[in-house]
């Protein structure tokens, strides 16, 4: 029996060098070569029916189990199946850069093994037999890896290949408690000298060490860098999760100034730049309402510079009453952002039109004013606002020493907690009836 034992032992070994284990062909040679040379009768693995192993049979890797030294990471190996198993074997692919193989610590005197790391395709293989079922559900090996500076884990083996009595089977990792994620308290950026939080979500039993030498479950960090968290188990082993911290990108402009002035017969609008990087050009764009825009204008950009620019162009053809105005910014490479929207009214006004404006409208706030368009315009007595379903909302007497025509006009007194939609303000005189549509947000 011994010399057969060596003869399949020596087999094994010697296919396990010379042959890739994911060659399908080694596994068939296995397990023929041990029907041929071994008589049914008298080996007990040698069942009248063959035994039958599928994705339902498991050789498991737990890494919930390992323990890790100074110097190296133990990974025990066992298998879960409902067949009686007599021969175990596998193959792992991973890039011994990152760690490498050791030994196997064998833990059941019965089982037969070789193992070899091929440093051509980075594999280790792995073949074992027994005379007797090898024990279900329990630690029969162990893989000792060089250790990282992190602990390994299934996910760094880029292939695995195993079989159960020669037959392809599945395989499986029980993983370990992950290592946390790190928490941002807010974008990954930041501009030096501000504060920004760092957490994690601490696990009972576990301790944790930042890259900044404190052990809190949050941290906070003032400049730009690559931080990490190192994070201790019990068993001996640690995981380190990283996170990189960016300066601010550089904005593609300053913009200091963007105004509008209504002349006669058209609005100027004109804004200045302290510095611009890679700006190729503006949009001038135009809305009656702060909600659909038309491009009205396109001015080229600087490009880069560090000196004050000043632009400017003037709207010919304003619509009548409010308008108002933002600009796109273009860089080079197709990247784009807004700047803050002006307001600007034309006096363009048409005969029978209404003498008065609200402003802002449409209006994100409850400060609303009213303005005359001509100083010489009969004196109004109320400004009433209905709200959609022809409710009083607001009622404002006009007075002598009310003076719509200067300065910012009247503000209707809206309280804070008057809902956004669309109201209707009338305007009643002596002898006039004007109404305007509102919108509130």
């Amino acid at each position: 029996m011994l010399l057969i034992v060596n003869v399949v032992y020596s087999f094994a070994r010697v296919n396990l060098n010379e042959e890739p284990i994911s060659d399908l062909r080694l596994a068939d040679e296995y397990r023929n070569f041990i029907y041929d040379i071994i008589p049914e009768a008298n080996v007990p693995f040698m069942l009248a029916s063959p035994l039958i192993i599928n994705s339902q049979d498991t050789v498991l890797f737990d890494f919930s189990n390992a323990f890790c030294t100074p110097s190296y990471m133990q990974v025990p190996v066992k298998f879960n199946s409902d067949d009686s198993i007599y021969a175990l074997d596998f193959a792992l692919k991973f890039d011994p850069g990152v760690f490498t193989y050791i030994s196997i610590v064998n833990h059941k005197p019965y089982i037969s093994y070789s193992a070899n790391y091929n440093s051509t395709d980075s594999t280790l293989r792995f073949t074992s037999f027994s005379f007797q079922p090898m024990d279900n559900n329990t630690d029969l090996i162990s893989i000792r890896f060089s250790l990282p500076v992190s602990q390994i884990d299934y996910a760094q083996f880029d292939s695995v290949y195993t079989l159960l009595n020669g037959d392809i089977c599945s395989s499986k990792a029980i993983e370990s408690i992950p290592p946390p994620v790190i928490a941002v308290g807010g974008p990954t950026t930041i501009v030096p000298g501000d504060s920004l939080s760092l957490s994690l979500t601490p696990v009972a039993g576990l301790s944790y060490l930042w890259s900044n030498g404190e052990t809190d479950s949050i941290i906070y960090v003032n400049s730009p860098g690559l931080y990490f968290v190192n994070t201790f188990f019990p068993n001996g082993c640690n995981a380190i999760t990283y996170i990189q911290i960016f300066p601010p990108a550089p904005l593609p402009i300053e913009l200091i100034n963007f105004e509008s002035k209504s002349n006669e017969s058209e609005i100027k609008i004109s804004w200045t730049t302290a510095s611009e990087l890679n700006n190729d050009y503006f949009i001038l764009e135009r809305s009656v309402d702060g909600h659909s825009w038309r491009d009205i204008a396109l001015i080229d950009g600087a490009g880069n510079s560090t000196s004050y620019i000043d632009y400017s162009y003037f709207d010919q053809t304003p619509e009548s009453g409010i308008n108002y105005y933002r600009l796109l910014q273009i860089d080079f490479d197709g990247q784009s952002s807004y700047s803050n929207v002006i307001t600007a009214y034309s006096k363009l006004v048409e005969v029978n039109s209404i003498p008065y404006f609200i402003y802002p409208n449409p209006s994100l706030s409850r400060n609303v004013f009213v303005r005359c368009v001509d100083d010489q315009i009969e004196l109004l007595k109320q400004i009433r606002v209905f709200d959609g379903y022809g409710k009083l909302v607001l009622n404002v007497s006009i007075h002598q020493t009310d003076n719509l025509c200067a300065g910012s006009g009247l503000r209707l007194n809206f309280a804070e907690e008057t809902k956004g939609g669309t109201y209707l303000i009338v305007f009643l005189g002596d002898s006039v009836i004007y109404s305007q549509k509102l919108v509130l947000f």
